[in-house]
Order: structure tokens, then sequence, then C-alpha cells
């Protein structure tokens, strides 16, 4: 078959994008320029800048005895991510040579909505410092206080929504009743298996919940219900996920076998 006729079956069976088949098209594309965009490559690497900081070993420290101590991963990045910018302003300070003023400077950056948050980490930080003989005075002391802004509701529901949602199509609706009649915050859904329940006594265990906790929550009738009905239309294992992945069919192994992230719980919340 000659090149000329493969070129043009190609070309009849690609459908998308239209445009893109016609010459002028094909001109454009060639004319349109190949040279890496490196602008943002400083921006990426910004954020490694502390590491360099004279008092990023104190922050390693710090973090490592947080670590002894219980702290969750996601805390010790949260505590990493609320000083680095203090470390990035100042490279050339010691840890003992930090001002209020630094620290207000800093906290003057912040959002207002999460400068109570910064200034209690850094808080946390200095009295660490103080406590492990590195610092002879913390400077939080002449850093004003912080109230937490009001807070308001989210995702709060009326009954007419949870109506509306709790009917939505199987699976979904189920899920609706599970998460509303359980009280489940939405990492504790994620992670839900269905051995993590037990029908015959009515009751829920919520495994590594907030703070690294574990409890258990009494199932209504309804809920129990809706779980039931999950095991009959979704052919639930011990080890599945209740929260899934709609791209895969039922039956599916990958459909429930890990836990949904939390973007695509996010995701389907908001479509639903």
């Amino acid at each position: 078959m000659s090149d000329f006729l493969i070129d043009g079956m190609l070309r009849a069976s690609y459908k998308e994008p239209g445009a893109a088949l016609t010459a002028r098209a094909r001109h454009r594309r060639v004319q349109l320029p190949c040279v890496p965009d490196l602008s943002r490559y400083e921006d990426l690497l910004r954020d490694l800048r502390h590491q360099q900081a004279v008092a990023f070993p104190d922050l390693e420290d710090f973090l490592v005895d947080l670590d002894l101590a219980g702290k969750r991963p996601k805390t010790l990045y949260g505590y990493t991510r609320e000083i680095a910018p203090l470390l990035r302003s100042h490279p050339g300070k010691r840890f003992d040579e930090f001002t209020p003023d630094d620290v207000k400077q800093e906290l003057h950056r912040k959002p207002r909505a999460s400068r109570h948050i910064t200034r209690s980490i850094y808080n946390v930080w200095f009295t660490w410092g103080v406590e492990e003989d590195r610092l002879d005075k913390s400077p939080m002391g002449k850093v004003p206080r912080i109230k937490a802004p009001h807070a308001r509701p989210k995702n709060i529901f009326t009954e007419a929504e949870r109506d509306l949602l709790e009917a939505s199509p199987s699976p979904d609706g189920q899920l609706w009743v599970l998460l509303f009649g359980a009280g489940l915050r939405r990492g504790e859904a994620r992670h839900l298996q269905r051995r993590h329940i037990d029908l015959d006594r009515a009751r829920l265990m919520v495994v590594d919940g907030k703070g690294g906790k574990d409890r258990v929550v009494g199932l209504p009738r309804v809920v129990m219900q809706a779980v039931a009905d999950l095991d009959l239309l979704e052919r639930l294992a011990p080890q599945d996920h209740l929260w899934y992945r709609p791209r895969y069919p039922v039956g599916d192994k990958r459909r429930r076998t890990d836990p949904v992230g939390d973007t695509t719980f996010e995701q389907e919340d908001k479509k639903i």
C-alpha cells in the first residue's frame, strides 16, 4: 500500500479535532514556537530555599520531636509550610536571632483569615526552643494575639436538600444516607471499608479518625438498610471501600479497592 493511500486513510479515520486536518491548520501548527517556557521554574523551586537558611536545622529538630510525639505527617507538613516563609525572609538569622518585628512582618503578609493559625504555629516552635534551651526567651511575648475570625458554616444542608440527596440513584443515595446518618467526616468516609460496619450489632467503627482516634458509632435502621442495599447492588467485599470510583463498573476490583482521593470525593460531592 502506498504512502499516499495510508495517509488518506489516516485522515479519513481521524475525526477530532477537525480543524487540525486542514492545510492552513497544519501550517500554523508547524510555525508554533517550541521553546520551553522556564518562567515558572523559579516559583517551583522557591519553596525549598528555606532549607538553606541558618535556622533550618532547628526546624528539622523541631519536626523530629513532633514526629516522636505522635503528630501526623499532615501536621508536620503544615508546620513546615507555615514556618518556611519566615526562614526564607531571614536566611542568615540564627534561631535565637529572630525578633518580634520579624514575626509581625511575616504575619502581616498572611491573609487575615489564617494569621491566627500561623501565629499559633510560630508560638509552638519558639516555645519548644525555650524548653530545649536553644532560646533564652521567645519573641512571641511581644507579638499581638490574633483572634480567630468567625467561621461561616460550610456544607450545611437543609432538610429538603438532605431528602433530595438521599433520594439520589444508587449507590449515591445510600452513601448520602450513611454520611448523614453516621455523622462521618469526609476523610472518615473516604477510608471507610465494609468490614468496619457491623449490621448485626448496628454499629460502625471509625478507624484512625480525626486526631488519629478510633470511635464507635451507633447506626439507625435507615442507615443499616442503606448498607444492606449496597451489599446487594454493589456486591461489596469486606475490604471494599464504601465510596467508589465512578469510572469503573460494579464488580471491577478497582472500583473500591483503594480509598478515593480527597479531590475525587469533593468532585463527586458537587456533581451529586
